[in-house]
């Protein structure tokens, strides 16, 4: 959208799309998610409990010059038992464990 000079950008997302706490559309505009040695964490979201650092320095900066509406269609809260991991975890397969360490990595 941004390379065909778009300056107001939808994005409809599904409530289970909330469970990586929005770190895969940052990461497509450029944002870098750090540990503590530096490295670049990868498997989100899973892997946000090692986080450490936010780069901005990749972000797109044209970006900021766009209006974002962001479009959900659940009313979940992020954290609990009927939380975004909890409830849709499961759904696309995530164990027991897995959704565990969703909602810490959320938290």
């Amino acid at each position: 959208a941004l390379d065909q000079g778009a300056d107001k950008i939808i994005i409809a997302m599904g409530g289970s799309a909330t469970v990586d706490g929005g770190c895969g559309i940052l990461a497509a505009l450029g944002i870098r998610f750090l540990n503590d040695q530096g490295e670049v964490l990868s498997g989100m979201p899973e892997n946000l409990v090692h986080l450490s650092t936010v780069d901005l320095s990749g972000l797109d900066a044209r970006i900021l010059n766009c209006e974002l509406v962001v479009l959900c269609d659940v009313d979940n809260k992020l954290l609990g038992e009927y939380g975004s991991a909890a409830v849709f975890g499961p759904q696309k397969g995530a164990t027991v464990e897995g959704v565990r360490k969703l909602e810490a990595s959320l938290f």
